[in-house]
């Protein structure tokens, strides 16, 4: 099982979507943080850690396409 880390701060631009269709998936642990240390990809992309290493896309559909990507 892979494990997502995702930056609750990163919701207004989109992760949250990627957050609810993760948690449908029995592939991903997701866990959810106030704060991920990663300001400046966090104010500007949306972001996830995917077993500690980052990944990034400009929509939350791609975002999701690189996540499953890198299963």
């Amino acid at each position: 099982m892979k494990k997502v880390d995702i930056c609750e701060s990163n919701f207004a631009l989109g992760t949250d979507k990627v957050v609810e269709e993760l948690e449908k998936s029995q592939e991903f642990e997701v866990e959810v943080h106030g704060c991920l240390g990663h300001c400046g990809e966090c104010c500007e992309t949306l972001f996830v850690l995917l077993d500690g290493e980052m990944i990034s896309a400009d929509s939350p559909e791609k975002l999701l396409d690189e996540i499953n990507n890198n299963k």
